[in-house]
């Protein structure tokens, strides 16, 4: 079904004023969930709202945080999040961030004590946004074996990437760095989507695509073998260990399931200011004529046309905001649902 974009952001938004949040949290929760959903990041769009939400219901998650600054010098700051929701907390983490950069010309941000923080992307964005380029790394739940091993250690570890365009939708890499994210792979199992092969192990470490196996006692794998264990890895150095959060497996948790407890996942993000480097207005020349001369190569059989990380999902955006956001019947019924459970009819 098709939603107008304000219809949907202020539903949204309504929801999560009914659970708690200040005006000015709800709408920046809304716009995380909505945009996400509007770029067709389905996995990680409105769909979430119901698992928010309940975190909120069930006090795991302070609806309005008192974040703080713990200690910080012209380039640096750590940021403790007070058990807030990651879209809340990483969107106040960037605001701090671009503000440092543009009188120092970078800044780097460790946050400790905060929730999930949904699309990497939708952070990205706003970086790209504030013509600065920049990347967010995620600290979260053990669900990954370390290359050869038979245990789970690391998580999705997910990276995001945000610069800046001209006449394009901004440069925007968001991935996990297991060959799915946890949520994509549960979506799979549920709707019967056959497993590809080197997605995960069994609960003896052997390779396996058998998504009972592998969710339930097994473990996800990175992609590109080695490679991607290593980039998860590094992703663990700064999320977990220089954040000063949790890093060992058993204790970073987000999962909504769990019992009133403290989320420990940590966040690393980095921004550099472009004007300090070159004129912002050149920077997004000079990425528009490479995104111009990529347009032009040779094409490989069957493909119509070359893009680049970001373009698909920012056109969308871009189509939603004028035509409306498509979104499912079952995602926006359970949205219904939870609505109605507080009290909004809709």
């Amino acid at each position: 079904m098709i939603i107008a974009f304000e219809e949907l952001k202020d539903q949204v938004g309504k929801l999560f004023s009914a659970a708690g949040y200040n005006e000015k949290n709800a709408d920046i929760m809304a716009n995380v969930l909505v945009k996400s959903e509007a770029r067709g990041i389905y996995s990680h769009g409105v769909n979430l709202s119901r698992g928010y939400i309940d975190a909120c219901d069930r006090k795991i998650v302070h609806p309005n945080p008192d974040i703080k600054i713990i200690s910080e010098s012209p380039s640096t700051v750590i940021i403790d999040g007070d058990r807030g929701m990651g879209g809340v907390v990483v969107s106040r983490a960037v605001e701090i961030a671009s503000e440092k950069a543009k009188e120092t010309g970078a800044c780097t941000v460790c946050v400790r004590n905060a929730y999930h923080y949904g699309a990497g992307g939708y952070y990205a964005t706003l970086i790209a946004e504030r013509d600065m380029v920049g990347y967010l790394y995620a600290n979260t739940d053990k669900t990954a074996v370390p290359f050869g091993g038979a245990e789970r250690y690391l998580g999705t570890n997910p990276y995001s990437f945000g610069a800046p365009a001209g006449e394009n939708p901004p440069f925007v890499l968001d991935m996990a760095t297991t060959q799915v994210p946890l949520s994509k792979a549960y979506a799979m199992m549920r709707e019967g989507v056959p497993f590809p092969e080197g997605i995960g192990v069994d609960s003896d470490g052997s390779p396996s695509v058998d998504p009972q196996k592998i969710l339930n006692g097994g473990a996800l794998c990175h992609f590109g073998g080695i490679k991607g264990y290593g980039l998860a890895f590094m992703i663990n150095v700064v999320s977990g260990v220089l954040s000063g959060c949790a890093y060992k497996k058993d204790e970073a948790h987000i999962d909504f399931d769990q019992a009133a407890t403290c989320p420990t996942v940590g966040f690393f993000l980095n921004v550099t200011d472009i004007a300090h480097l070159m004129e912002p207005a050149e920077f997004r020349r000079r990425m528009d004529d490479m995104i111009a001369e990529m347009k032009t190569l040779r094409r490989a059989p069957g493909v119509n046309e070359i893009f680049y990380p970001g373009e698909i999902e920012g056109r969308k955006l871009e189509k939603a905001l004028k035509y409306g956001v498509n979104i499912s019947d079952k995602t926006y019924g359970t949205f219904l649902e939870t609505a109605k459970a507080h009290g909004l009819l809709f």
